[in-house]
């Protein structure tokens, strides 16, 4: 049942749907923030930290200038100005740019843009933002279930030491209880034999 009697036949279940896909040809002045270098994971403490970032092209013409934006919890800091580059068309790159410390708190949301590329619009500034949430990394004894855990599930705490990474060693006591879990702890930044 359901195999056509013809080998050559084709038979085919579901259902279809169309999509517009539109390709945007690249535009003269493009430029984007590729990377935010510093702060990173694995802040083992968090505080008075610079700020850097590579930025790139993604225009077809050169790069030589630049208005590199940034905003901590959507509060705006204060633009960097970057000239006398030459970071080559589509995909070239430039960096480390340094913004300027800022004292950071855990999960705060640090957004960095450019504007003005060889000082026009941005033909295309939809592609031209990268945002980070700045967490400090783990160390210590964390609960894991029960009244007032630290986490609720053991996915979670595995979740937060992914994101977070260590700096020293991390316990989780999981107290008594039923986790229908199944978790995979995969590479954890900072981990060693004694972390």
């Amino acid at each position: 049942a359901g195999v056509p009697s013809d080998p050559c036949a084709s038979t085919t279940f579901g259902e279809g749907e169309d999509y517009n896909l539109f390709i945007v040809p690249p535009v003269a002045n493009d430029a984007g923030v590729t990377e935010i270098n510093t702060p990173t994971v694995g802040n083992c403490t968090l505080g008075s930290i610079s700020t850097t970032v590579t930025i790139n092209t993604l225009g077809t013409d050169t790069l030589r200038s630049a208005t590199v934006n940034w905003s901590v919890n959507g509060n705006l800091q204060t633009p960097v100005s970057v000239s006398n580059l030459a970071v080559p068309p589509l995909g070239g790159t430039h960096g480390p740019v340094t913004l300027g410390n800022y004292t950071y708190s855990d999960n705060d949301v640090l957004c960095v843009w450019t504007s003005n590329p060889n000082n026009v619009q941005d033909s295309f500034p939809s592609n031209d933002t990268l945002c980070f949430t700045v967490k400090e990394s783990m160390g210590g004894t964390y609960t894991i279930g029960g009244t007032s855990p630290d986490f609720s599930t053991i996915d979670s705490a595995m979740t937060e030491l992914s994101d977070r990474g260590v700096c020293s060693a991390v316990v989780f006591q999981i107290r008594p209880g039923t986790y229908n879990e199944q978790i995979m702890l995969g590479s954890i930044l900072g981990i060693s034999a004694q972390n």
